[in-house]
């Protein structure tokens, strides 16, 4: 018992001594490296970085402007290629100023179509409810009906399961 009383003493004596070594020691300073000059074969210019053709198509369609345009149509894979006829109207959307219908072409392939002519040239020119008639500048016109999901087919219910009995165990105080 005696030794452990002993023990916490001469600890605290000791590490009194280390921090009295340590508050005496000269401090050391911290020194910033010595500078280096760059190497210049390693330097790469700005304008090396990135095609003239990239920079040119950044500076037509800033990425964070409100106005960015959209990129032009492909020739490929537009809906103009496609006949309008042909399509099933899908979905017709009403905002404030504008009218939008969407239509899926027989190739799965799927349009949206404004009021405003698009890069196609058709555009949304009337919608009564059921029926999107869109015309084209040219003098083409085509009416779409819109059509009604197919109803999905309706599962069985489930077996209703008995309620468990409603009755309460008999117990002591209710018998006689």
């Amino acid at each position: 018992m005696t030794a452990r009383w002993l023990l916490w003493p001469a600890l605290d004596a000791t590490l009194l001594a280390l921090l009295a070594l340590l508050w005496w020691q000269p401090p050391v300073r911290w020194a910033p490296p010595e500078p280096a000059l760059p190497a210049i074969d390693e330097v790469r210019l700005v304008a090396d970085a990135a095609p003239a053709s990239a920079a040119a198509a950044a500076r037509a369609r800033p990425l964070f402007w409100s106005s960015r345009r959209p990129p032009p149509p492909s020739e490929a894979g537009s809906a103009q290629a496609l006949p309008l006829a042909q399509a099933k109207l899908l979905a017709v959307l009403e905002g404030d100023a504008q009218r939008i219908a969407i239509v899926r072409f027989p190739d799965g392939h799927t349009a949206r179509i404004a009021t405003k002519p698009g890069a196609d040239g058709w555009r949304l020119a009337a919608f009564d409810g059921r029926t999107a008639r869109f015309e084209r500048p040219g003098g083409g016109s085509v009416s779409l009906r819109l059509e009604a999901a197919p109803a999905a087919a309706a599962k069985p219910p489930a077996k209703a399961v008995a309620p468990a009995s409603q009755a309460k165990p008999a117990s002591s105080k209710d018998k006689p």
